[in-house]
């Protein structure tokens, strides 16, 4: 970064160091843009996308490149002119028809920045295992069917993007990236993800939704730093979303339930009720539903109610409930709310009786994403 700094500062005084041909219909980069140039080696950044090039023979000109877009093109194979941009640290071609990484890529050794989201690759290049460098690699709506094991190797990947491929399994070795801390797994037919995530302790988000998992490795809670973790839409979280916790209450706690919303205690004199049983009635808590003015005891569902940020992700909020009618009333109303989202992300619908972690410092997950 600090050479790339001192190569802008160097070249800023010969001319613009960005040259952003996007949209513009072409088919190559027109002699007059070139003529302009005081020199074509003066351009750090070059931002091609969305036009029509079915190759790009003109890079031979721009030897300096650190930046390069050629998003939204026509074109299937990555340029052979790019391997002389020796200075290039970010390569971006989405939207192609790019189906494989040439083995020069191994030579640009300053490259950290890979995005080729939304091509036809097929297998997972082995080239970028040989990529020390790389720390950014985006590879999500392509065609995987599998990674290599070889891609524990990478050891200074920090985001790796596999969404939207068709990965039925995670090899082991995923474990070895101890480097990641943003890694997305979601739009696969995943059933299980290996247990070695447990060591990628430097993890900041696990996007895993929208997949067949069924169950998770129990060392996902031994990761310190994970703040999101995605699971929408598996089977795990639809069994763990409709199934309710309940043990019917005792005879004891319906006669307690009974009393407490026909009397109240405060005016009922203290000697004609045993201290114990008063101790037990005004031990009540009551229920969270809003539409309901039951109390429970130690008998209560435990119900999970999602809130909304204005239709982006919904977080899980652990409500108790005393019966399985407020249950079933507040699924149907927790089904109206999601219709309509927030205006504000930060503005939190949350009943007032809701119960609050004891200590909410202490709370590691900003976001647990399991709404459908």
């Amino acid at each position: 970064e600090d050479e790339e700094a001192y190569l802008e500062d160097e070249l800023r005084g010969k001319g613009s160091t960005d040259l952003h041909l996007c949209g513009k219909g072409l088919t190559e980069i027109p002699a007059v843009y070139l003529a302009q140039l005081y020199d074509s080696n003066c351009i750090l950044r070059l931002d091609l996308s969305n036009n029509l090039f079915t190759s790009i023979k003109e890079l031979i000109f721009f030897r300096n490149l650190v930046s390069i877009d050629l998003s939204c093109n026509p074109i299937s194979e990555v340029p052979a002119q790019l391997q002389e941009c020796t200075n290039l640290r970010s390569f971006v071609a989405k939207s192609t028809y790019i189906e494989e990484i040439p083995s020069f890529f191994k030579e640009l050794t300053k490259l950290h920045t890979i995005n080729l989201s939304g091509n036809r690759i097929k297998v997972f290049p082995e080239v970028l295992v040989e990529m020390p460098a790389l720390k950014i690699l985006y590879l999500g709506a392509n065609e995987l069917q599998y990674l290599p094991y070889s891609i524990g190797a990478m050891t200074n990947l920090e985001l790796l993007y596999l969404g939207g491929n068709q990965l039925r399994d995670i090899p082991a070795t995923i474990g070895e990236l101890r480097s990641l801390n943003h890694l997305t797994l979601s739009g696969n037919r995943l059933e299980t993800i290996p247990p070695t995530v447990a060591q990628l302790q430097n993890l900041e988000l696990l996007a895993i939704h929208d997949n067949e998992i069924r169950t998770l490795p129990t060392g996902i809670v031994k990761l310190q730093n994970l703040q999101q973790l995605s699971l929408r839409n598996n089977p795990l979280v639809n069994n763990f979303v409709h199934n309710y916790a309940f043990d019917p209450p005792m005879l004891k706690e319906l006669a307690g339930r009974v009393v407490r919303r026909h009397h109240d205690l405060d005016i009922v004199p203290r000697n004609v009720i045993p201290s114990d049983l008063l101790r037990y009635l005004t031990s009540a808590s009551q229920c969270v539903n809003p539409k309901c003015k039951g109390v429970y005891f130690e008998a209560c569902i435990e119900h999970v109610k999602f809130v909304d940020f204005c239709g982006k992700y919904r977080v899980p909020l652990m409500q108790f409930l005393c019966s399985q009618t407020c249950a079933r009333r507040a699924s149907r109303e927790n089904s109206d709310d999601s219709a309509s989202s927030s205006e504000e992300e930060d503005s939190i619908q949350v009943p007032p009786n809701a119960p609050r972690p004891a200590n909410p410092s202490r709370q590691r997950l900003e976001r647990v994403l399991i709404g459908q």
